[in-house]
């Protein structure tokens, strides 16, 4: 008797809210956008009311981030070499996207990093491909440690989000960068390379992935090791997100040249580990997956080499017998950076003779600019080296060494680079992002202008809140 009278007394006390939850429930439901109101609650005209169960979760939606490295914009534009990328020249007309700018310096680290992170390399922190080394003290290192970024990437803000990450070879990836990753690095392209990224890796991946793909994701290894690792890693890990990186179009571009038939046969294969990558995941099949298909940079061919730190050697700023060093020119190609050494009295301070040097140089070298104390140094500085003092740029010809040996200016057969001022229309490159199957009705509001913007239109995509520039904890 006394439960009937307490359960009595419980429905006269809730009845008018059992009457507003009823209400709650009819046709006259009004959806606010997600934006406005928190996971799992909808609001009704008088009041909001957490009903968890009357909206049905959203499929989370993928990306896979492939990137190219080393393909030149100005391809797009040559029906001779698009007619032979079948896969890549549909995916392209399917796609959002054309000709980007890469950022400064052109190289591969910065420009990779720049793609994660929506900000220059200035900011995030990764200047070059290699720590400056005058004297080749770090036995050929480059920037491999995603400790060096000083700003959020698009992996950090998919884990606040509680999304997982994949990578493969993906540059400055050493550390704990994803949920899945085999990352970049290399030291004498032996055997022991092989024990070193296992150990580095996400424990047992490398090997699990070399066993399903047949070979190793190695810097020795070709483009079909890596794009059909990172396949295999999202095909068994299911990934929310998955970063591929890519070498070899770069690496023949390197040694042949723009337009060589080597490396345009580079490129035909990597259209078709592009179209077995789309197939296999029945891209064009599918809308919750979504492919960014992205490169760094371009590529010239100089004809002509500078060698700047030839003059601080003369000057006494750099001392070959001793290997010490107070100043020093870090070299992109097409760019270089006048630079300090902070641990020497002389180093710390501003370089002593800048119109001098300057003179020297541009009367040495015909055709290098060099830039200091302005706006547009200013602006160089902020963006690519903020501890420059100044910074030497040259015209479409001229490569800038980075040696102190050698003549001080002097003609070569062809070097086939980049690392060039982004201005440089042949540093130019390309981004373009397929949105699922219905991809021509994806509003995407990122503009497809710079490298940079594969941020944006990654962080729009899987829709999680990001924040470019945001300082790492």
């Amino acid at each position: 008797m006394a439960f009937l009278l307490t359960f009595l007394l419980v429905c006269l006390f809730f009845g008018s809210n059992l009457v507003d939850l009823s209400s709650s429930l009819s046709s006259e439901t009004i959806y606010e956008p997600a934006l406005d109101r928190q996971p799992n609650q909808t609001f009704t005209k008088n009041k909001q009311v957490d009903i968890p169960l009357l909206e049905s979760p959203k499929t989370q939606k993928k990306l896979i981030i492939l990137s190219i490295d080393g393909f030149p914009a100005y391809y797009l534009d040559d029906d001779y070499i698009m007619k032979d990328l079948p896969n890549l020249s549909l995916f392209f007309s399917k796609s959002h996207g054309g000709r980007v700018k890469t950022v400064n310096p052109s190289l591969t680290y910065p420009s990779h990093t720049s793609m994660i992170t929506g900000v220059d390399p200035g900011i995030h922190g990764i200047e070059g491909n290699r720590p400056i080394d005058p004297f080749y003290l770090e036995d050929g290192a480059w920037l491999w440690y995603d400790e060096d970024r000083k700003v959020k990437n698009i992996f950090d803000f998919a884990r606040e989000a509680q999304l997982t990450t994949a990578s493969v070879f993906w540059p400055v990836s050493v550390g704990n960068f994803s949920d899945y990753n085999i990352p970049q690095i290399w030291r004498k392209k032996t055997e022991g390379d092989t024990k070193l990224i296992r150990a580095l890796a996400t424990s047992g991946l490398h090997e699990e992935m070399e066993s399903l793909v047949g070979e190793p994701v190695l810097e020795t290894t070709g483009d079909s090791a890596k794009i059909r690792t990172g396949l295999s890693i999202f095909q068994e890990k299911n990934p929310d997100i998955t970063l591929i990186y890519s070498t070899d179009v770069d690496t023949h571009h390197h040694l042949y040249g723009p337009y060589s038939k080597v490396a345009l046969n580079t490129l035909k294969k990597a259209d078709s580990l592009v179209g077995e990558l789309i197939k296999k995941t029945k891209l064009y099949e599918r809308d919750d997956l979504g492919l960014i298909i992205v490169s760094d940079h371009g590529f010239l061919t100089a004809k002509k080499i500078c060698r700047p730190n030839r003059i601080l050697v003369d000057m006494g700023y750099i001392n070959t017998k001793n290997k010490t060093w107070d100043f020093y020119f870090q070299s992109s190609a097409g760019m270089a950076s006048l630079v300090g050494n902070p641990n020497t009295r002389l180093g710390k301070r501003k370089f002593p003779k800048l119109v001098s040097l300057k003179k020297r140089i541009e009367k040495t070298c015909p055709g290098i600019k060099f830039h200091y104390n302005n706006s547009y140094f200013q602006e160089r500085k902020k963006n690519a080296h903020p501890t420059s003092q100044a910074i030497l740029e040259t015209n479409k010809t001229i490569y800038i060494s980075a040696t102190y040996s050698g003549a001080y200016f002097e003609k070569d057969s062809g070097l086939h680079v980049h690392g060039f001022p982004s201005e440089f229309s042949e540093m130019d490159t390309i981004l373009f992002f397929y949105g699922g199957k219905n991809s021509g009705n994806v509003q995407i509001n990122t503009e497809f202008k710079s490298v940079k913007d594969t941020f944006g239109v990654a962080c729009e995509w899987l829709n999680i809140k990001c924040k470019k520039g945001e300082r790492r904890n």
